[in-house]
């Protein structure tokens, strides 16, 4: 313990952070260890929608691929099937981004906690499952190759809604304490 001041037991020494200030309440467990943070909302829903995709002869975002489903809906290539060819994959790839996205949007717009978190949690469950429905047959088509790569930052994002809380505060104990 050579070297090392413990700030919060000196006497008329403020509070280094906010936390020592603010009286004790009861926090949930998914405040416990989610992020809720506007921030990182938009910025999960901006690397899930910058995703690339192999797309014929060249590249589609997935922001894209949202858009062009529209017109697949009132045809009968719609299908949930997991071995489904690649083309007949897309419309419910965009649909389940396209929900996701809006449940997001809902979390960050809302006011109350429980609501908040829970369109978050429901929000970033549709935007995995688009890009694991997209990547299934990832050994058969190469077209789904590029978007496991261009999907990195989505998944740095969604771990950081996800477990924030605990990354920050071992970050914190490591500044603090070495």
């Amino acid at each position: 313990m050579a070297g090392r001041t413990d700030h919060r037991s000196q006497p008329g020494r403020k509070p280094s952070t906010l936390a020592a200030t603010v009286p004790f309440t009861q926090r949930s467990t998914i405040d416990k260890y989610m992020t809720t943070t506007r921030k990182l909302k938009i910025w999960t829903l901006a690397t899930h929608a910058f995703i690339v995709a192999g797309f014929g002869h060249g590249i589609v975002f997935f922001f894209l691929i949202e858009i062009l489903w529209f017109p697949f809906v009132t045809k009968d290539n719609i299908t949930f099937l997991l071995n489904a060819p690649f083309e007949s994959r897309l419309p419910v790839v965009g649909l389940t981004s396209l929900c996701g996205q809006i449940a997001t949007l809902i979390s960050i717009l809302s006011d109350n906690k429980v609501i908040k978190s829970g369109w978050q949690i429901f929000g970033l469950i549709l935007l995995w499952l688009s890009i694991l429905y997209f990547i299934w047959t990832i050994g058969q088509d190469t077209n789904v190759n590029f978007a496991t790569i261009t999907a990195t930052p989505f998944c740095i994002c969604t771990l950081l809604a996800f477990v924030g809380q605990p990354i920050k505060k071992a970050y914190r104990w490591t500044v603090d304490n070495y």
